[in-house]
C-alpha cells in the first residue's frame, strides 16, 4: 500500500511543481490527496478500499464532515483482494471560470479497461445552478436517467424546481415546486405538484408566517384534494424562539373533521451562553400533554456536545435509552465519540470511534469500533493523506467557517438551519447522503443577519445526512438526522 501511495505521490509531486507559477503573495495550504480504508478481518488489519485524488491548479479538496469535497480533477478507488488492489471507479470532473463544477463523469472497470458508466451536467446561472443532468453509458451513447431546473427571480430566490425523467424517447414530468417570497425574500408558499397523466397536479402546500427578525413562527401544511379539487389543511406548527433567535418552541396540530388538534410539542432549553441542553418532546393525548422522549445535552465552551442521553417517558418516568459520549481538541475537533444503549439497567457499549488531526485540523485517521454482542470489537480503520501547496488568498483554508445551529435534530419533517451571514448575496444550500450523494440542492437571496434556511426532509429515508451552504460570508456545514 505504501508502494503505490509513494509511486503516486512522486508522479502527482512532479506534475505540480511544473505547472504551479504563483504570481502572488502566496498562503501554504493543505489538500486531500488519498484515503484507504482497512477492515478488521481474522485479528488483522485488512485492505479494503482506497482513493486516490488529483487537482489542477490551486484547488484544494478536503473533508466536510466525513463528505469529500468535490474539488478534484480526478478521483480513482480500488477495492483490495488478497492484498492486490482492483480498479472500480474513476470519476472525471471540470470545472468553470469560477471554480463550479461543471460536469463529472463516472466510469467503471470492466475487464481491464475504463468504462463509462455515468455522467453528471451542471449549468449555472448567476444566482446558482440551474440545470442538473444524469446521464447513463448504454454502451454506444449517452441517455438521460433524469434533470433537474430551477428558475429564480431578481433577487437570486429559487421560484421553482422540476425534476424530469427519461422514458425512453422523451422527458417526462414528475415533479415540481413553485416558491414565492415576500418583500424580504423570505419564502411565503410553496406549491409541490406530480405529473400526472401529462398534466401537472397539485400535490402540497406549504406556507409561512415570520416574525420581524426573520424567524419562521407559523408553518402550515395543506394537501389537494383530487375529488373536488380544493386545498384542504393537514398540519400546521406554531414556533417560538428565545430573544436571541433560537428555536424554543414547536407545537404542531392536524387537522381532522373540520378543526384543529394538538398533536406533538417539543420545548428546547438553552444555558447562559446560548448553548442547547435539553429537548423535550410531548404528544398530545385524552386532553393533555404527555411526556414521550427527552434528550439532554452537555456542551462544552465552543458548545460541542460532550454528553448526549436520550431517554423515554415509560411508566411515568424518565428511561435511559441512548447515550453518546465526546472528546474534542482545542479547535474543536471531535477526538471520541462513544455510543451505547441502556439495556437491562446498564449501558451497553455500541459504537466507538476515534480521529487524530494534522496541523491543519484535517483528519488522519479514523478507527470504528462496533460491538457485534461480545464486546467493543475493532470493524475499520482509515489513514488520509495530504499534499502541502502555495496558493493566493482564496486557497481553501482562508474560506471563513460559518457557525450554525439546526433545529429539531433528529427531525421528522422539516428542519431548520440558522446561520449569520454578514455580507448579502446569493447562496447555495446541498444535502448529501452518507455515500456522498447530493440529495437536494436549491440557490437564494440572503441578507446580513441571522438568516433561517427550512428544509423538506420529509422525501428521504431516516438517516443521517450532512449539509453544505456556500455564502458571500463563507461556508457552513453540519450533519443532519432523520428520524
Amino acid at each position: 500500500m505504501k508502494q503505490l501511495y509513494t509511486a503516486l505521490l512522486i508522479a502527482f509531486t512532479l506534475g505540480e511543481l511544473v505547472a504551479q507559477q504563483p504570481t502572488e503573495t502566496n498562503v501554504l495550504n493543505s489538500r486531500l490527496i488519498a484515503y484507504n480504508t482497512e477492515k478488521w478481518t481474522s485479528g488483522n488489519w485488512v485492505e479494503q478500499d482506497s482513493n486516490f485524488l488529483v487537482y489542477s491548479g490551486t484547488r484544494g479538496g478536503e473533508l466536510v464532515n466525513g463528505t469529500l469535497e468535490a474539488d478534484f480533477d480526478t478521483r480513482q478507488t480500488w477495492y483490495w483482494q488478497n492484498g492486490t488492489p482492483t480498479n472500480t471507479n474513476l470519476y472525471e470532473n471540470t470545472y468553470d471560470a469560477e471554480n463550479r463544477l461543471t460536469q463529472e463523469v463516472v466510469k467503471e472497470w470492466v475487464n481491464g479497461a475504463w468504462i463509462n458508466a455515468s455522467r453528471e451536467t451542471n449549468t449555472y446561472g448567476p444566482f446558482g445552478i440551474t440545470n442538473f443532468l444524469l446521464e447513463e453509458w448504454d454502451g454506444s451513447a449517452w441517455v438521460g436517467a433524469y434533470r433537474l431546473s430551477y428558475t429564480f427571480d431578481a433577487n437570486g430566490n429559487q421560484t421553482s424546481g422540476q425534476r424530469d425523467n427519461w422514458s425512453g424517447s422523451m422527458w417526462v414530468g414528475s415533479t415540481k415546486t413553485i416558491s414565492t417570497y415576500d418583500a424580504d425574500n423570505q419564502r411565503i408558499v410553496k406549491v409541490t405538484q406530480n405529473f400526472v397523466s401529462n398534466n401537472w397536479r397539485n400535490q402540497s402546500r406549504d406556507s409561512y408566517t415570520y416574525d420581524t427578525a426573520g424567524n419562521i413562527v407559523i408553518a402550515t401544511y395543506e394537501s389537494w384534494n383530487i375529488g373536488s379539487n380544493i386545498w384542504q389543511f393537514s398540519s400546521r406548527a406554531f414556533l417560538t424562539y428565545t430573544a436571541t433567535g433560537q428555536l424554543e418552541t414547536d407545537l404542531s396540530q392536524e387537522y381532522n373533521n373540520g378543526n384543529w388538534e394538538d398533536d406533538t410539542r417539543q420545548t428546547w432549553t438553552y444555558n447562559g451562553q446560548g448553548y442547547l441542553t435539553r429537548n423535550l418532546k410531548e404528544a398530545y393525548a385524552s386532553g393533555t400533554w404527555q411526556n414521550t422522549q427527552r434528550t439532554d445535552y452537555t456542551p462544552n465552551s465552543l458548545g460541542l456536545f460532550t454528553e448526549t442521553i436520550r431517554y423515554t417517558w415509560t411508566n411515568a418516568t424518565w428511561n435511559e435509552s441512548t447515550r453518546t459520549q465526546s472528546t474534542f481538541d482545542a479547535a474543536g475537533n471531535i477526538i471520541t465519540s462513544f455510543s451505547s444503549n441502556y439495556v437491562s439497567g446498564a449501558w451497553n457499549d455500541q459504537y466507538y470511534f476515534v480521529f487524530t488531526y494534522n496541523a491543519f485540523n484535517q483528519r488522519v485517521t479514523q478507527v470504528f469500533q462496533e460491538n457485534f454482542g461480545t464486546g467493543l470489537e475493532n470493524n475499520t480503520r482509515t489513514f488520509y493523506y495530504y499534499d502541502t501547496y502555495e496558493d493566493g488568498t482564496s486557497g481553501i483554508t482562508t474560506l471563513p467557517t460559518l457557525s450554525s445551529m439546526v433545529l429539531p435534530n433528529p427531525f421528522t419533517i422539516n428542519v431548520a438551519i440558522q446561520l449569520e451571514v454578514t455580507e448579502a448575496g446569493s447562496h447555495t444550500f446541498e444535502v448529501y447522503n452518507m455515500a456522498g450523494q447530493r440529495v437536494h440542492t436549491e440557490s437564494r437571496h440572503l441578507a446580513p443577519g441571522l438568516q433561517t434556511i427550512v428544509w423538506d426532509g420529509q422525501q428521504v429515508p431516516q438517516g443521517v445526512y450532512f449539509y453544505k451552504i456556500n455564502t458571500q460570508s463563507g461556508l457552513a456545514s453540519g450533519r443532519l438526522i432523520k428520524q
